[in-house]
């Protein structure tokens, strides 16, 4: 008669009762896996988003920013026009409306690249933008 000589851990880290909680621990390392990968994807996501939005309104910026003299001018030519009796006080309307609106356009377009800015830093983690100090690119309101 032959026989076998076999043990089996039953209590340990590969033991018989103990495969049910490695099995679940595998289970949550691929979980947490996947987790982070999604997590990952859609930091560089926000990222690629938020850097897109910055360069359209830096684009934008540059149109209104290259409007602005154009509209000065406008209302200038408009305000002689109306005082010479030559046009009439809905047109100088007209050109101070352009005006105001442009000039509006650009500082909300302004102050959201400055907010696009700081939510690119908040997301990939810096305190301060490269080669540029904060304190430098806010300017104060009076009385503040």
């Amino acid at each position: 008669m032959a026989s076998i000589n076999a043990t089996w851990d039953v209590f340990g880290a590969d033991g018989f009762m103990n495969q049910d909680k490695l099995a679940r621990k595998r289970i949550e390392l691929e979980i947490s896996r996947h987790q982070l990968k999604k997590a990952m994807a859609f930091s560089e996501a926000s990222v690629q988003s938020i850097y897109k939005n910055i360069v359209s309104l830096q684009n934008q910026l540059l149109i209104l920013e290259a409007r602005i003299p154009t509209v000065t001018k406008t209302i200038d030519t408009v305000l002689e026009n109306y005082l010479d009796g030559k046009t009439r006080f809905n047109d100088y309307k007209l050109a101070l409306d352009d005006y105001i609106q442009t000039r509006l356009m650009f500082e909300n377009f302004t102050a959201e690249h400055a907010q696009q800015k700081l939510q690119l830093a908040k997301v990939i983690g810096i305190e301060d933008f490269p080669g540029e100090n904060f304190e430098h690119i806010v300017t104060r309101v009076k009385g503040k």
